[in-house]
């Protein structure tokens, strides 16, 4: 799982060069080492040991796999702020049950990519202001997939915890009597399975409340942010819980994950039109 913030077109992990030449990135990005499936149904999940008690803390905390089930749609922005300023977002919309994907993002001021595809298969088609890309199209795919995979890491990462190939450890001397504490690694998932995580979980809501991470390839150099402005999104299914806002522990530096909409439906031309506009 590798951990790092975009902006603008492109995300990065050390020694991967951007498909797309020339296009600015902020410098840290979460290239997840987690599967794009969805969170596994209540009666897949086997608990052993007290790592997994607190997983499925965490887990029932952002709504547990009964809400999940009802979320087909999420219409989310992923955005990075500095100082107080924010960069311009990248905007998602995802079909959960086909794998339907949009992403659209801007290059300088005049310029849109919109990446329609699918992230089962990582097919589709790419255009910019509107046209098709062309040559460019493989590029911005392989990018939009990345961007796919970063982003909604960053947004719903307390709902991965049991994808397979995650190896939980409950961390006793890390805990307190307000947080426990659980660490993630990945064997042989993902893009970058050597990145290691720790993930700080209150006692009493189950919320995640901070993570500390270092990324494959990075040394021993570790990140931390602490996940706040917890929302609750009613659905027919459950109240689903997401954390909109990831402030650097060190830096002034925070990750916008902010939630638009869980709807029941969308116009099926949202993945197929890239002039349609999105809410």
């Amino acid at each position: 799982m590798e951990t790092s913030y975009c902006s603008g077109s492109t995300c990065k992990r050390p020694g991967w060069k951007s498909p797309a030449a020339g296009v600015a990135f902020a410098a840290m990005l979460i290239l997840a080492a987690c599967s794009t499936r969805t969170e596994p149904e209540a009666a897949q999940i086997k608990m052993t040991s007290r790592a997994d008690t607190v997983a499925m803390q965490v887990l029932q905390a952002t709504g547990g796999p009964e809400a999940w089930a009802g979320v087909r749609y999420i219409r989310f922005d992923f955005a990075v702020e500095r100082e107080g300023a924010q960069r311009p977002a990248v905007r998602h919309l995802w079909d959960r049950h086909e794998g339907r994907y949009r992403v659209e993002w801007t290059r300088g001021s005049d310029t849109t990519v919109v990446a329609l595809f699918n992230v089962n298969t990582r097919e589709g088609h790419a255009f910019v202001n509107g046209t098709e890309a062309g040559v460019d199209e493989a590029a911005i795919l392989e990018t939009a997939y990345q961007r796919f995979i970063n982003d909604s890491y960053w947004l719903m990462a307390p709902t991965k915890l049991f994808d397979p190939g995650v190896t939980r450890t409950y961390l006793p001397d890390s805990s307190s009597s307000d947080t426990e504490m659980i660490h993630l690694a990945f064997a042989d998932v993902g893009l970058t399975p050597g990145d290691q995580y720790w993930i700080e979980v209150d006692r009493n809501s189950g919320d995640m409340v901070k993570w500390t991470y270092v990324l494959q390839g990075s040394g021993a150099r570790s990140s931390s942010y602490n996940w706040t402005d917890y929302r609750n999104f009613e659905m027919p299914s459950g109240t689903v819980r997401l954390a909109q806002r990831k402030e650097s522990v060190t830096a002034p530096v925070a990750i916008l994950t902010e939630v638009h909409a869980l709807p029941p439906s969308v116009p099926d031309e949202l993945f197929a039109n890239p002039e349609m506009a999105m809410e």
